[in-house]
This record gives C-alpha cells, structure tokens and sequence, in this order.
C-alpha cells in the first residue's frame, strides 16, 4: 500500500491548511469575545472552518451554497449551531456575495444574532475586517 501521507503534494496541502487555521487562530484570538460562531459556507471553509471553531472552542454554523441539499432534503440552508454573535470566515473576497449569502441565511434561522464581521484566510492582504476590535 502505497502512503500518500507521505507524498510531497498531499504534504504540502496539509502543511498550507494547517498554516491557515493557525495564522486566522493568531488573528482572530484578540476578537474572540465578539463572538461565540464562526459561520463558513462551502468546502473550501469546511476544511478550515471546524479546526479553527475547534481551537477557539466557538460554535460552528455552516451555510449551504445555492442549489446544495443532503439525504433529508434543505429544512434549512444553515447547518450546526448558530449563537448570539459570530463571524463569516471565506477563502477571499471576490464580490462579497458568500459574506452577504451567510448574513441573509443566518438571518432567515436566528434573526436575533449579530454580525460582528468576516476574516479572509487565503489573502495575506485581508485577514480581519475593520468591524472587529480587541
């Protein structure tokens, strides 16, 4: 059996997701009393979205893409918990549209929670917005 742990690509992958979730983990850590959620929508924030809630022991809500459904058919398109305030987390800003989509479905199933802002993990340009303050 072949070990494609130890194959430079899939290597290489897992060293850059783990640089990420550490890197957003170093950013967000001073904000992390703004919020108890982190919300992520698609695969790309599924790979770092539940390590990073994990590490910084928030909730995790993930907001299906338009078009997406599971077994038991879209009841919602908001999965996992949603608490009193949280973050969308994205790969980058491109038209802001996941940002916007993930306010408008957390809205839908928790009208009562608050946006308090968005992180780029991807863009070493972006990291967190100017809504969150230490």
């Amino acid at each position: 059996m072949k070990d494609y742990v130890g194959t430079p690509c899939l290597r290489d992958r897992i060293t850059g997701l783990s640089a990420h979730v550490m890197r957003a983990y170093d950013e967000l850590r001073p904000y992390s009393d703004q919020f108890d959620t982190i919300a992520v929508s698609g695969i790309t924030g599924m790979l770092v979205g539940p390590w990073l809630a994990e590490l910084m022991h928030k909730s995790l809500a993930i907001v299906r893409k338009p078009g997406d459904t599971h077994s038991h058919g879209p009841a919602s398109n908001v999965e996992g918990y949603v608490g009193n305030s949280y973050i969308a987390l994205d790969d980058h800003i491109a038209s802001g549209n996941t940002v916007i989509r993930i306010q408008r479905e957390i809205a839908a199933v928790k009208p009562t929670a608050l946006y308090v802002g968005s992180y780029m993990y991807d863009d070493p340009f972006l990291g967190t917005d100017l809504s969150l303050r230490p």
